[in-house]
């Protein structure tokens, strides 16, 4: 299916792929925005941007 990622990070994975994919990157980021909108994290963009970006990488790395 084209738009997806597959094991290998490469284009081509299985539409069941990238929901476990986004499903994971969508709690992390849902996580942040639940915090930070109610003031319990104070905002580092570093800090969220390498943390998204590990959750990311982690997933890619399961498939």
């Amino acid at each position: 299916m084209p738009g997806t990622i597959g094991g290998d990070g490469e284009m081509g994975g299985s539409l069941k792929s990238a929901k476990e994919l986004f499903g994971k990157i969508a709690v992390m980021a849902h996580g942040y925005a639940s915090l930070l909108a109610n003031n319990a994290l104070e905002y580092d963009e570093d800090a969220c941007s390498k943390n998204l970006c590990d959750v990311f990488n982690s997933a890619v790395k399961e498939l």
